[in-house]
């Protein structure tokens, strides 16, 4: 599994206000009516919140990488919402690494055709 973490400053690095991360798994649901991880008897559902420090940082540790996820092609959708009711989405891809820490901003990927 993995640990995934971004930190977010605002414009000319001003401090940002804290604000919750949503992490939520995306699957095709015409392909499986849930998600699961066959080689550990798991199913994966609904989303993790978390909260910014007070200096924009966030992590989650024991993510899966999508490549162990059935069925194929899913995605992790991001979202971080702010105190001024802003938000800003991005979908990811989890790999598989023999070192499992990544920031977010390196796993970008389009959203799916299916979604």
């Amino acid at each position: 599994m993995a640990t995934i973490f971004n930190t977010v400053e605002r414009v000319a690095r001003e401090d940002q206000t804290r604000f919750t991360t949503k992490v939520e798994l995306l699957w095709d649901t015409t392909l499986a009516s849930v998600a699961k991880v066959e080689d550990d008897d798991v199913m994966i559902s609904g989303p993790y919140y978390t909260i910014a420090d007070a200096d924009g940082y966030w992590e989650i540790d024991d993510v899966y990488p999508n490549d162990v996820i059935t069925p194929s092609d899913s995605v992790y959708r991001v979202t971080e919402s702010f105190s001024d009711d802003s938000s800003q989405s991005y979908f990811i891809e989890v790999p598989s690494a023999a070192t499992p820490t990544f920031w977010t901003g390196d796993l970008i990927t389009p959203a799916p055709a299916w979604l």
